[in-house]
């Protein structure tokens, strides 16, 4: 399926890297003080300061620090989703088809998605670490097969590492300071070579969007395998996933 690379890397590698430290403390990122406003220069009485009429470009300085090098500003941010809730919305537009997927995660093992496809009945998925359950349109839920939640965490990105994620990233490079619907970012270009967990010789083009205001990932973008995919993601609010049958 021409969406695959697209889809795994965004919805299925962010399931992953939330659930990469289950075994370990979640460690907020290290906060870094707001650099003091710069004295004005008082202006001489005898000739008018000029007033600039757009904002800097630099408008809001990062809370979190973030590393000068490109490539390892993304794996950091990827990895402080590390042992988070979350929740994902995307849309993977491709040549004759647009579906959106909800994802949420439950630190450790936990996550619903929820797929839309138009003309199609929406499918919906709990896995909680080896239970599983699954429910196709107004049908009732059922119990997943053993081996369908083993490929389920397997697909969804469980068997990946860091490494491997950062042998999969290159060309990263910083664009500079964007606002994703009012929050203060910073942009990112990569490209990805990341296929269900295992490199791969197709890339994918994405951009990546990292909160000022706390080190995390707030939207991505990838085209790749002719497809499009938005993703926003979501830390406040998140409902913890439960399993849907006794």
């Amino acid at each position: 399926m021409k969406t695959r690379i697209s889809l795994l890397l965004v919805i299925v590698t962010l399931f992953w890297l939330a659930g990469c430290s289950s075994d370990s403390e979640d460690v907020a990122p290290t906060a870094v003080p707001a650099a003091p406003a710069a004295e004005q220069p008082t202006a001489a009485t005898s000739a008018p300061v000029n007033t600039p009429t757009t904002a800097p470009v630099q408008a809001v300085a990062p809370v979190v620090a973030l590393a000068d090098d490109p490539k390892e500003a993304i794996l950091t941010a990827m990895g402080a989703m590390a042992g988070r809730p979350f929740r994902s919305r995307s849309t993977i537009n491709g040549e004759g088809f647009s579906m959106q997927i909800t994802g949420e995660f439950s630190p450790p093992d936990a996550m619903r998605i929820l797929t839309q496809l138009k003309d199609s009945p929406d499918r919906e998925m709990v896995v909680i670490g080896s239970q599983g359950w699954q429910r196709v349109g107004a049908e009732g839920w059922t119990v997943m097969a053993a081996e369908v939640i083993a490929a389920v965490n397997e697909q969804g990105g469980l068997a990946p590492n860091l490494a491997m994620l950062e042998e999969s990233i290159t060309a990263a490079a910083l664009v500079g300071p964007e606002e994703v619907d009012g929050v203060a970012a910073m942009l990112y270009t990569m490209t990805s070579l990341f296929d269900a967990g295992k490199p791969t010789e197709m890339g994918s083009e994405a951009k990546l969007w990292i909160a000022l205001d706390s080190g995390l990932p707030i939207k991505q973008e990838v085209t790749g395998g002719g497809s499009l995919t938005v993703q926003l993601i979501e830390y406040e609010g998140v409902n913890p996933v439960t399993p849907p049958l006794p």
